[in-house]
């Protein structure tokens, strides 16, 4: 297989030779004859459209690399390409010794910035829609709590006076897989023989022989 010629586009160029930012700005060219091992392929129909389904569809893609003769044509990554016998050329030039190699396009900072902050949003708006959504499920001071063994079902636990699921949800909010860290089952406290949930916390009124009652609590004697 003969060696082939890589485009790499560049953000700093683009005040230089006063393209639009929707161009690519060629920086030089590269011999080498693969993209990085990590890359990821994707569908594109062509090389402008395949730095724009990196930018927008793969993680952390800072590079996309196009070889209209290969079987992967579009490939995502994070890394860049092997800088060795890189030769600096003007854009006249690269458009014409480069056109037939592998285009690689670097993403611009900004837009690299953009999606990820879109993405932070889009994420926060998911989960504060799901949060009203399980908020409604059951009328307040009631919460809606998961059922052990069961990730489709809920109950709707108070807090405040439940024995099993004092203070909190002991199985885990309903649609999320962690255990609130102030959720106690009453009913398995060491040495209690008689007690309940009082405002979110255990309160116990009776003992084991060999435990003494002392501030709600049943203390090994």
């Amino acid at each position: 297989m003969s060696a082939f010629t890589l485009f790499i586009a560049a953000l700093p160029l683009l005040a230089t030779l006063g393209r639009a930012t929707s161009l690519p700005a060629w920086e030089g060219c590269l011999s080498i004859d693969t993209a990085p091992s990590d890359a990821t392929p994707i569908p594109a129909v062509s090389a402008v459209n395949c730095a724009t389904q990196c930018w927008n569809h793969i993680d952390n893609s800072h590079y996309a690399y196009w070889d209209r003769s290969a079987e992967d044509q579009c490939l995502c990554s994070a890394s860049g390409p092997n800088m060795k016998n890189f030769e600096m050329i003007n854009a006249d030039q690269a458009f014409g010794t480069c056109a037939e190699g592998i285009a690689v396009y670097a993403r611009p900072v900004a837009t690299f910035k953009a999606h990820n902050e879109k993405k932070r949003e889009d994420k926060m708006d998911r989960l504060r829609k799901a949060r009203a959504t399980v908020e409604s499920l059951c009328p307040e001071p009631l919460l809606a709590c998961a059922v052990a063994g069961d990730s489709s079902s809920y109950e709707c636990v108070d807090p405040n006076f439940d024995l099993n699921s004092c203070g909190g949800c002991i199985n885990g909010a309903f649609s999320s897989s962690k255990r609130s860290s102030s959720a106690v089952d009453c009913s398995t406290l060491t040495g209690v023989t008689s007690n309940a949930c009082v405002w979110g916390q255990c309160k116990a009124f009776r003992c084991e022989s060999g435990y003494t009652l002392k501030s709600g609590s049943c203390v090994k004697n």
